[in-house]
């Protein structure tokens, strides 16, 4: 169940996001209130810059009619005409340009626009200049000039005045404004931290109490950072991520039960197996040589199949069978914890092996190498690992191989230590061992990481048959 009030409509996730969310929205809105504002301000400028353009043409092209007008009384004087129509031609297209701009400019209305038309026809440059047509032309041309100049000039003077203005009351405007709602958004963020931190409190209080819960559950050391609840947390989360780590890890998996296995082979060594050459000497003691063979009656028959034991029948099968008994736990023992691994070395412990249970006329034949140089090259942990991986690889090749013939073998070279084991049976898909789940191959696999070991599955160098060599790096063992 959720830590959290089921009757909360906000998450705490959600409680977090609506602050940053809130102010950020609230910033854009002002954002955009200066945006609007300094629009308008750009508009007004763009508005000026057009009636100085205009203004502009305007100067200019007054001055030029008024040298064209010149060249003219020039011409009526006399003057040189090369020369004065060259000047007249050179004036004439300058002229013709700025009225081109004049006419299509934005604020020049139609009315002046037809108006330049008509003098700029009678003022254009021909091949012949009637000048008297010219200087009337220019008598109406030059006060048109003058007078839509002034209006230009006058009205660009008025832009500016009242940019000047706008900009003051948009500055002034916009910082009030704008001052206004960043006031407005402090206060509705610190509205907005107190309410988040008023909803999410209890489920922060209820974190930090399963954060003690879990700490004294897992006998982990808290470092308490006062009001800062997530910084317990994470250390209470790092410190349990570590402690289920080790817990749980192959190593101490394994480790701990080869310590579990060895425990109750010990126990069953000293108290078990004590306890039946106990009884053994007990019934020894019985002497049965008086009881009447007559007493048929109370005899206890065994599981020969006779119909009846006399009493010295029956001391012998108990011991019999307290033998036997004895004998399969030595077994389990061994099976738990081999104790020939202690006493005789890793490599006399396979071999052993192999001679006790391997060695029946029905089980394939085998042999073995051991480089006893390979054996003192691993401490006991390693050889224990070791031993354990050969017998279930031997176990495999009985179980599965179908051969006739088989060979053990261990030996050393510079840097690593390599267990062999080869078949000549059937053989199997070493792909499979890449992705299957059986028990004897994960164990194997696990058992070669923990001494640093590498566990693969090969074609066998007989006719048919498969390759298992484990290769273990030395150098990383000794690190």
């Amino acid at each position: 169940m959720s830590i959290f009030n089921k009757q909360e409509n906000v998450t705490y996730n959600k409680q977090i996001l609506i602050p940053p969310i809130t102010i950020t929205i609230m910033f854009l809105l002002v954002y955009l209130f200066a945006y609007v504002e300094l629009s308008d301000i750009r508009k007004q400028n763009i508005k000026i810059r057009n009636w100085a353009t205009l203004s502009n043409s305007l100067e200019r092209s007054t001055v030029i009619t008024k040298n064209m007008q010149l060249i003219v009384q020039q011409l009526s004087n006399n003057g040189d005409p090369d020369a004065l129509y060259f000047r007249y031609l050179d004036n004439s297209n300058r002229l013709l340009a700025l009225f081109e701009q004049i006419k299509y400019h934005p604020h020049t209305n139609s009315y002046s626009a037809a108006k330049l038309s008509q003098l700029e026809n009678l003022v254009a440059y021909r091949n012949k200049l009637n000048l008297k047509k010219l200087n009337t032309a220019f008598s109406q041309l030059i006060p048109f000039l003058n007078t839509s100049y002034r209006n230009a000039h006058a009205k660009k003077r008025y832009a500016y005045i009242r940019y000047y203005d706008n900009v003051n009351q948009t500055t002034i405007r916009t910082i009030k404004y704008a001052g206004i709602g960043l006031i407005i958004a402090i206060l509705v963020c610190i509205a907005l931290l107190y309410w988040s931190s008023s909803k999410s409190g209890s489920p922060l209080n209820k974190i930090a109490e399963l954060n003690r819960q879990i700490s004294n559950l897992l006998g982990i050391a808290t470092v308490d950072h006062k009001n800062d609840l997530l910084t317990n947390l994470q250390h209470t989360l790092q410190q349990t991520l570590s402690t289920l780590t080790l817990n749980t890890s192959p190593r101490v998996l394994i480790e701990s039960t080869e310590k579990e296995r060895s425990r109750i082979a010990r126990d069953m060594h000293d108290q078990t197996l004590s306890d039946l050459t106990n009884l053994s000497r007990e019934i020894d003691k019985i002497d049965f040589s008086a009881t009447e063979a007559t007493n048929s009656d109370a005899s206890v028959t065994t599981n020969t199949g006779d119909d009846a034991q006399n009493p010295s029948a029956l001391k012998t099968s108990l011991l019999d069978q307290i033998t036997l008994i004895k004998v399969g736990i030595r077994k389990i023992i061994d099976d738990l914890h081999p104790q020939e691994l202690d006493l005789i070395g890793l490599g006399a412990a396979i071999k052993s092996h192999l001679e006790k249970y391997c060695s029946n006329d029905n089980l394939p034949d085998w042999k073995t190498h051991i480089d006893p140089e390979a054996c003192s090259a691993l401490d006991k942990s390693e050889q224990l690992h070791l031993y354990r991986i050969s017998l279930e690889v031997i176990n495999n090749i009985l179980k599965h191989a179908r051969c006739d013939r088989y060979e053990i073998s261990l030996v050393r070279s510079a840097n690593t230590i390599t267990l062999l084991a080869e078949d000549n049976g059937i053989g199997f898909n070493t792909q499979q061992t890449q992705t299957h789940q059986g028990h004897g191959i994960n164990n194997i696999k696990e058992r070669a990481i923990l001494i640093k070991g590498h566990a693969k599955w090969d074609t066998s160098r007989f006719s048919s048959g498969c390759r298992f060599e484990l290769i273990i790096n030395t150098v990383k063992i000794r690190k």
